[in-house]
């Protein structure tokens, strides 16, 4: 596999040692148009604990230990395969070398990061005492966000607090046509796609206190006027004329979380006219993404039933993106399609 790399990445690969005399990654600048190879390195020998090679006996729990029954052979066998063993996969992992995390406490290096399965990272959010902690290792070492293993439909986590807290690599199932891919997309376009967008000031400092949000909040006013030749549900009938109604969303930190509804304009799909103001005050701008979203209003009888609203587009920007003046925006749906 090693051979493999080398011989069809190039000099796309990047295969130079990391440079220990200093104390931060290097920047995309210095990396630009380079792919870093995420592994686990082996350990050089001659370092770590030493073995004490006087005879000891084995405990009884050893001596009861099933270890040696079949199926626990292949289960350590399974572990064992998806190690680096490879000296020659070991010596192209520089500035992604992937450790165990332990506690943020711990002693590691700049270049060492580790994965954190969605259930323990939202643990962390959760609790306010080591949601600073993990700002921190954020701030200087990179990490990366996966689904548990349960989403066995390949439904996404909200990406959302794991950007709040900092976390380079929120990974997604992308062939999952949602919400959180909608804004997955949203959030990195504001950097051309390039792949990354840099974190705010607060996120990388030394001192990694929030900004003063009196100070720093703006205020977002959204003038609704209009739609034009909105699409008909899927499914539905060409005879049938919706009914919309917009829902804007904003979201991003916690105390951004925000969420405003228009009224429904009746058996109008063609160009049905809103004219309505919609004001949001946001603190972390930078954090932070407003969700166009138009619904179908369902109605059964004389039952307006909410769960039935049908989705007929949505629209996703950052809010720093966002321009004054007038703009027409094109609905598209959760798999990207206009």
């Amino acid at each position: 596999m090693a051979e493999h790399m080398i011989n069809i990445l190039g000099d796309m690969l990047y295969t130079q040692p990391v440079d220990a005399t200093k104390d931060e990654l290097p920047s995309p600048e210095q990396l630009k148009n380079r792919i870093l190879l995420k592994a686990k390195k082996l350990k050089e020998e001659g370092k770590g604990e030493e073995v004490c090679n006087a005879p000891v006996p084995p405990s009884r729990k050893k001596r009861i230990s099933t270890d040696n029954l079949p199926e626990k052979r292949a289960e350590a066998d399974t572990k064992a395969s998806v190690k680096t063993q490879s000296e020659a996969l070991s010596s192209l992992v520089n500035y992604c070398e992937a450790t165990k995390f332990s506690t943020f406490e711990q002693e590691r290096k700049y270049w060492q990061m580790s994965s954190f399965e969605e259930t323990k990272a939202f643990q962390i959010f959760d609790n306010e005492a080591i949601t600073k902690d993990f700002l921190s290792y954020n701030s200087r070492n990179l990490s990366r966000i996966y689904p548990k293993g349960t989403r066995l439909f390949s439904s996404n986590l909200d990406p959302f607090p794991m950007w709040t807290m900092g976390c380079q690599m929120v990974a997604l199932n992308f062939q999952e046509a949602d919400e959180r891919n909608l804004y997955n997309r949203a959030k990195f376009l504001q950097n051309g796609s390039c792949g990354y967008v840099l974190k705010p000031e607060f996120m990388t400092g030394n001192s990694l206190n929030m900004p003063n949000i009196a100070e720093n909040a703006i205020r977002l006013t959204v003038h609704l006027i209009s739609g034009q030749h909105l699409p008909n549900a899927n499914e539905r009938e060409a005879g049938q004329i919706i009914e919309p109604f917009v829902k804007i969303n904003l979201h991003g930190h916690p105390i951004d979380q925000n969420q405003w509804e228009s009224s429904v304009v009746h058996k109008n799909g063609f160009n049905p006219i809103w004219d309505e103001k919609i004001e949001f005050i946001v603190a972390l701008e930078d954090l932070a993404i407003l969700e166009f979203k138009v619904m179908n209003k369902v109605v059964v009888g004389n039952v307006d039933i909410e769960n039935l609203d049908t989705h007929l587009g949505s629209y996703a920007i950052s809010v720093p993106m966002m321009k004054e003046g007038y703009r027409n925006i094109l609905l598209e749906s959760y798999d990207g399609r206009r």
